[in-house]
């Protein structure tokens, strides 16, 4: 699949479990799921921009939390300074999902297990379960740069000192495999409200 010569350069990152981000930038996935950290406003996830950079981390990450198959990959053990980005995601679509029948409709479409997503939509279970549909770059060799100390914390979005040129980057799937697998899933969730996030309103 040939490079994109992108110019464009982020510095705007979103935090994602370490095995998370191995899942999106491998092609196993195309959606996350969010409902916010501890430190954000009014504790709400917000999509705050429609191109990131994916941020992996290690905390609150567990096996438990998995299918069987992804949960024997996990690895806790960080870099102490330093963080490995391995791509880049365009935001498509996003959804606030409503029901956990929603939930269970999509279950062949991520590396999550029934109990963790179900711990997930019943957390603060007044606020829907935001999805977001991800068209996922890879870096040909991913991007290290420091970890510092206001980087850590619980929330999703960070903005990094290092501006990372999306150069030298490659779509994880064909057009064609991407449109297949957001056509399986937006059939199995018809009731879901999509809706446009804030970084694609005018």
């Amino acid at each position: 699949m040939p490079n994109t010569n992108n110019p464009e350069q982020l510095n705007v990152t979103l935090k994602e479990w370490s095995i998370v981000c191995d899942a999106l930038v491998q092609g196993a996935q195309i959606i996350l799921f969010r409902k916010g950290g501890i430190r954000e406003v009014e504790g709400r996830f917000k999509t705050e921009a429609d191109k990131f950079l994916l941020f992996p981390t290690f905390e609150h990450q567990k096996q438990s939390h998995l299918k069987d198959i992804w949960g024997y990959l996990v690895n806790n053990t960080p870099p102490k300074d330093s963080v490995s980005i391995p791509g880049w995601c365009e935001v498509d679509s996003c959804y606030l999902i409503k029901s956990e029948a929603e939930i269970e409709a999509i279950e062949d479409q991520h590396i999550f297990n029934e109990l963790y997503l179900t711990q997930r939509f019943e957390f603060n279970p007044y606020d829907p379960l935001t999805m977001l549909i991800l068209r996922v770059h890879r870096f040909n060799n991913p991007i290290t740069v420091p970890l510092l100390p206001e980087y850590m914390g619980c929330r999703s979005w960070i903005k990094i000192n290092d501006e990372i040129s999306l150069a030298n980057s490659s779509p994880v799937l064909r057009d064609d495999e991407f449109e297949a697998m957001k056509q399986k899933i937006t059939d199995c969730i018809p009731k879901a409200l999509k809706y446009v996030p804030p970084s694609k309103q005018d």
